[in-house]
């Protein structure tokens, strides 16, 4: 019945980029899950049953399920050597932690990074150790840095309550949602950028030229979906292509799948979006249109009769 930290806002799952020290600063911050154009957010927490003063500890830590310390560091706003640091006090305190990006160690620095992040914890413990714990935490360091995820990170938040000898209450630590670097080859945002058609016959097997941001040629599919008034999917079926039809991770030539009524007599609207195959990941849906294949047909006759009508009058013109 005590208080207790809350994750009320997750950081942003995907689209965020681990950027090396060379780099310079993050351009932007981690934003929240919830982030939109018109409501912007950012990873927060919040301390339930307390009133006072209390100090808030973000870290990176590692995707396992008994999470490490991770060598990729927090930088911006209150952050140094790898953590950030802020005090609040008031009533069941909400705090945001905006600005804050991911510096990306390079595998050259992995193993003296984590030996640094080893010690301090170790310190943390026992204020002191000798020469056996140093060669223990040399050999933890290199057994952890080959195993070591490096296109995957959570947050670690620690608060530390006020009391008579400083901030030395600590509540349990929460875990983030697993953030991704979007450098990664299956952790980048799934974007249709253009299609050079949006409309095609409802038999299907029309040839479309999609654009897209960088997709993996063996991880991706086209999905055409349909839903009714309440959002249910009432219909999908699949572009039709081979990995070879993807095209330097930026376009994709495929083939439309017929609409399950070949004979409509109006155009029927659906929706078409990039699907990832190996973790179900999808794009915003764009609008196509399938056509009654009377239409198609009725083109092609017109198209005869001109030509029949055209070869018998001609002289006559």
């Amino acid at each position: 019945d005590g208080p207790y930290l809350e994750i009320i806002e997750e950081p942003q799952s995907k689209g965020f980029r681990f950027r090396y020290a060379c780099e310079g600063k993050s351009h932007g911050g981690l934003q929240g899950v919830n982030h939109r154009k018109d409501k912007k957010t950012v990873p927060t927490v919040k301390i339930n049953r307390y009133s006072g003063m209390a100090r808030l500890e973000v870290t990176l830590v590692t995707d396992e399920k008994i999470p490490r310390h991770h060598a990729h560091e927090l930088i911006g706003k209150n952050c140094e050597n790898g953590k950030c640091v802020v005090n609040v006090k008031g009533d069941n305190p909400i705090i945001g932690f905006p600005n804050l990006g991911i510096k990306h160690i390079t595998k050259k620095n992995l193993v003296n990074v984590l030996i640094d992040k080893l010690r301090e914890s170790l310190k943390i413990e026992k204020f002191c150790y000798g020469n056996f714990e140093e060669e223990d935490i040399k050999k933890k360091a290199e057994e952890q840095s080959k195993s070591l995820q490096m296109s995957v990170v959570r947050l670690k938040f620690q608060a530390y309550l006020i009391n008579d000898a400083g901030f030395t209450t600590l509540l349990p630590p929460v875990y983030s949602a697993q953030i991704y670097d979007s450098k990664a080859p299956r952790a980048s945002l799934l974007k249709i950028c253009r299609m050079d058609r949006v409309s095609g016959c409802s038999a299907g097997n029309d040839e479309v030229f999609l654009l897209c941001d960088k997709v993996q040629k063996d991880d991706i599919s086209v999905r055409f979906f349909e839903q009714d008034e309440e959002g249910n999917v009432t219909w999908e079926d699949y572009g039709v292509f081979s990995p070879q039809d993807v095209h330097r991770q930026y376009a994709i030539v495929f083939r439309t799948p017929s609409y399950p009524d070949n004979k409509i007599k109006n155009s029927q609207s659906v929706f078409v979006q990039l699907k990832r195959l190996s973790d179900g990941e999808v794009s915003d849906p764009k609008t196509f249109t399938f056509f009654p294949k009377l239409q198609g047909l009725l083109s092609e006759i017109d198209m005869l009769l001109l030509i029949v009508f055209l070869t018998k009058f001609t002289h006559l013109l």
